[in-house]
């Protein structure tokens, strides 16, 4: 599990960051964390969570209190073996599983598809290609797990690329189109400027990163370009 995502009792955000989240129970007046590596997009139900948060309670070998800075082993002995099988008993609980499965599994491989591919040009046809699945469906799949279709999920990836180098780095506007998935500068300017409410040059003046090079203000397009 080579990515993590947001572990949560409610719902996630459709596209959230390359980041986790701890799961906390409550013991004796004290916060217990664990922390959960799961692939992106996935989640683990409310109802599954106690169970896993036990599970997890079973694996413990030390205790770290914050406030004393002190360590003390909790391990309950467990052979090779046991652990094992506890382990297999989390696998077991993380997967989904009754008649949502494979609408979960569907979405969660094209959001992380889309991920992984956002930056290039992709359409809803080379989706179905990899996942072998009708375009249709697919829309349906995303939709009913995210509330989000593959195209809007798309731009909001690039979209989202775009804002994160125009926070940290001092590429040209034309440079981050390219990175970002856009198909020309002309056409990032228009699209950001119609989902962020600024042009990314005040975007970036917002952001505090004044004075960094950037593309020209483009001309005024009369018609959308493909994405």
């Amino acid at each position: 599990m080579d990515t993590a995502t947001q572990v949560t009792c409610t719902t996630a955000s459709a596209l959230p960051r390359r980041r986790s989240f701890p799961a906390t129970q409550t013991v004796n007046n004290h916060d217990r964390y664990y922390d959960f590596l799961l692939p992106i997009f996935q989640m683990i139900p409310s109802q599954r969570l106690p169970a896993v948060l036990a599970l997890m309670q079973r694996l413990e070998s030390i205790s770290i209190n914050k406030y004393t800075q002190s360590v003390k082993n909790v391990g309950g002995n467990l052979s090779t073996l046991e652990q094992q099988a506890i382990f297999l008993q989390i696998l077991s609980a993380l997967t989904p599983a009754g008649e949502g499965a494979g609408v979960n599994s569907l979405a969660q491989t094209v959001m992380q598809y889309i991920q992984a591919n956002y930056a290039k040009k992709i359409s809803l046809s080379d989706i179905a290609a990899v996942t072998n699945y009708h375009p249709t469906h697919i829309i349906r799949c995303l939709k009913q797990q995210y509330g989000t279709t593959p195209a809007k999920a798309i731009l909001d990836f690039r979209l989202q690329n775009a804002c994160t180098l125009l926070d940290t780095s001092d590429l040209s506007v034309a440079e981050i189109a390219e990175l970002s998935g856009f198909a020309s500068s002309a056409y990032f300017c228009k699209v950001f400027r119609a989902h962020m409410n600024a042009t990314p040059q005040a975007y970036r003046i917002r952001s505090g990163k004044i004075g960094v090079p950037s593309a020209s203000a483009p001309p005024p397009l009369e018609e959308d370009a493909e994405p």
